[in-house]
């Protein structure tokens, strides 16, 4: 029995490049091609449950949209698995399909037992990746989790005595302990669990308050 699946390509040499390989798979794969989302849509629309639980969709993540689309699709087809399909990326572009609601990840450098592999993982409802991006996703989650239990660590407070007549808030203060440390404002949103952006509009009222222009301007006030 041929496995369903249907695939949104939009880029002409992943096109090209899967209908060669897919032609191979007679017999164990039957393939719907789509080149609008809306078509894929309409299709979708006209299964029952029981369809949608075993149809597999190849999406072109090579379009820019891509996260957009497969949001929207799985309103519709939410038991259905979706694959992201395209030119080899790195790790943190292939977290971005996980989190976009991808259940894999594939690209064109796939032979035809690890498509088989993807297919027979995907069936039983588990996410898949090529042994090699497991690897790396693995490896940058260690060095994530080890790189915030580096930063916790270095977490001695600054004289608040000398704040005090700055009026500086809870927070501001929470936020220049770090930066006249030297961590960045990415590095500290990640250890206080908030925005770049949130760091940045702090620092700006700090500097005010202050009175001074930078964080070297900062870091002599508070630290003379």
């Amino acid at each position: 029995m041929s496995i369903e699946i249907g695939i949104y390509i939009r880029t002409p040499i992943l096109n090209l490049w899967l209908k060669d390989f897919t032609s191979k798979m007679n017999g164990f794969v039957e393939c719907q091609y789509f080149s609008t989302v809306s078509s894929l849509t309409n299709n979708l629309k006209n299964f029952d449950d029981k369809k949608l639980s075993n149809y597999f969709i190849i999406f072109d993540v090579e379009d820019e949209l891509h996260a957009e689309y497969v949001i929207n699709l799985k309103k519709i087809a939410q038991n259905s698995k979706f694959i992201a399909f395209g030119l080899p990326k790195n790790t943190d572009e292939v977290k971005k399909f996980l989190k976009a609601g991808f259940n894999g990840y594939l690209d064109i450098s796939i032979s035809n037992t690890e498509f088989i592999n993807a297919i027979n993982c995907l069936k039983d409802y588990r996410f898949y990746l090529p042994n090699d991006k497991i690897d790396d996703l693995i490896n940058s989650l260690i060095n994530e989790d080890n790189s915030q239990k580096d930063l916790q660590k270095i977490n001695y407070p600054i004289l608040k005595e000398k704040l005090i007549q700055f009026e500086l808030t809870d927070k501001e203060i929470e936020v220049i302990d770090y930066l006249i440390k030297g961590f960045s404002f990415k590095q500290v949103s990640q250890i206080i669990g908030v925005s770049s952006f949130a760091v940045n509009q702090r620092t700006k009222s700090v500097y005010k308050k202050c009175n001074v222009k930078s964080r070297s301007e900062l870091s002599y006030l508070l630290l003379k």
